[in-house]
């Protein structure tokens, strides 16, 4: 999950029944705090804008809540927070409806401590939300839960919303750099890499020093059955990454390859044959 982080210096308090806002010096060492006081009778409200980011998965999001008890609190005392959202979009009222408050509960610890409350149950933001739109919340203490029973004020440091990123088509990379040391690169094994997530193989570069030519096979297989050998694991077919009296190649088709890996496969790299160049580097892009 990715996080968004908003301030108390975010919060706006409603007009109808906002918390108050205020500022504090914490004696000792002077730490300032700005956070909203929330009743423990009247049930009270701040708001907050944000823009979903362009890597949101489009599924539901959380929150947790950061606070401090106000003097008087005893240990144990219950509070809950409870959040509800509302996407906007171009030529949407903006008075519109929040969608279904979402309650987190959560105890004093001592007054004068962070309190972080645990990751909020499933919030649905209401309207129709997608990435990149303005997002609207709204935070209130529900003090007619059962669960709040602290009669003092909650002060409310921040708000973190949680979300996940569609990665479904993020691309990344896995390769070896093959150093002659100054010599035309031989043949062989030239070294093993542990893949650390599930993805996809879309295409193979080769970049070298010189033009010249290589051909290197790609193997895999489990960690159980490390090493991988050459040429029963091989992923390329008759299809190897090559360069022919070239500096550069990229191969987009992987015709015949197995371009599927899962995470902790090993992936080992043999030079099959080469002449002139003394430094190349294979990269096989992937999407996870």
């Amino acid at each position: 999950a990715r996080i968004i982080s908003i301030d108390a210096g975010a919060l706006v308090a409603r007009t109808t029944n906002g918390a108050a806002t205020a500022t504090e010096e914490y004696a000792t060492n002077d730490v300032m705090s700005d956070h909203f006081l929330f009743d423990g009778a009247t049930e009270e409200g701040v708001q907050f804008r944000f823009h979903m980011p362009a890597d949101w998965d489009g599924n539901a999001v959380n929150a947790k809540f950061y606070w401090d008890a106000a003097t008087g609190a005893s240990a144990s005392d219950g509070v809950t927070w409870g959040i509800a959202m509302q996407a906007f979009q171009d030529n949407d009222a903006l008075d519109n409806a929040f969608g279904t408050s979402v309650d987190t509960d959560d105890a004093v610890i001592a007054v004068g401590d962070l309190h972080v409350t645990a990751l909020s149950s499933d919030i649905t933001i209401a309207g129709s939300p997608s990435a990149g739109d303005l997002v609207i919340a709204e935070v209130t203490r529900v003090v007619g839960d059962a669960n709040d029973t602290m009669t003092e004020d909650a002060k409310l440091v921040g708000v973190t919303i949680h979300y996940t990123a569609n990665i479904a088509n993020f691309d990344g990379q896995l390769g070896i750099t093959i150093d002659g040391a100054g010599s035309a690169i031989s043949t062989g094994s030239k070294g093993f890499l542990r893949v650390p997530y599930d993805c996809t193989i879309t295409a193979a570069q080769l970049l070298a020093d010189q033009s010249g030519s290589i051909v290197i096979d790609v193997l895999k297989d489990t960690y159980a059955n490390f090493p991988p050998t050459d040429p029963a694991d091989s992923i390329c077919a008759s299809a190897l990454p090559t360069l022919s009296s070239s500096q550069k190649s990229e191969d987009t088709t992987l015709t015949g390859w197995t371009t599927s890996v899962t995470k902790g496969d090993v992936l080992g790299f043999v030079v099959d044959s080469a002449s002139t160049v003394t430094r190349v580097s294979l990269s096989l892009i992937v999407t996870k």
